[in-house]
């Protein structure tokens, strides 16, 4: 890849820093090219940036948020809709569990109650041989 001197308008080869032909300081003059590159784009920036100011409309703007605030409220309304419809089905869905599939069926829990009398039954007799005590 080459480009051309600015002066003699000879071929320079890429990192040729002073052109073979009339001697220039090649390097400089690309040097220059570029800040002279960089202020117009700097310039071309600003242009931009001042166009987009006059552009902006207050009102525009507001009507924006405007909408965009509203669309968030309705968003987060349904998220909290979603949010309880799901936990009422696992409410129901609990509920419907415990119904299908109760803690203790009704002969565990006739065995459960017999087990706490006797419990009861031997306590007492306990309690009342060590006050009664028969030697």
């Amino acid at each position: 890849m080459s480009e051309i001197c600015p002066e003699c308008g000879a071929k320079l080869k890429l990192i040729a820093k002073y052109c073979q032909y009339c001697g220039i300081n090649v390097e400089n003059l690309l040097k220059e090219k570029n800040k002279d590159i960089d202020k117009e784009k700097i310039q071309i920036e600003d242009e931009i940036e001042s166009k987009l100011d006059e552009d902006i409309d207050p009102q525009k703007i507001k009507k924006e948020e405007d909408i965009r605030s509203k669309l968030e409220s309705e968003y987060q309304e349904k998220i909290k809709k979603l949010e309880e419809e799901y936990i009422n089905k696992i409410k129901k869905e609990k509920l419907e569990m415990k119904k299908k599939y109760p803690l203790f069926n009704e002969r565990q829990y006739m065995i459960l109650i017999g087990i706490i009398i006797i419990t009861i039954i031997v306590l007492i007799g306990f309690f009342l041989g060590k006050m009664y005590r028969i030697i």
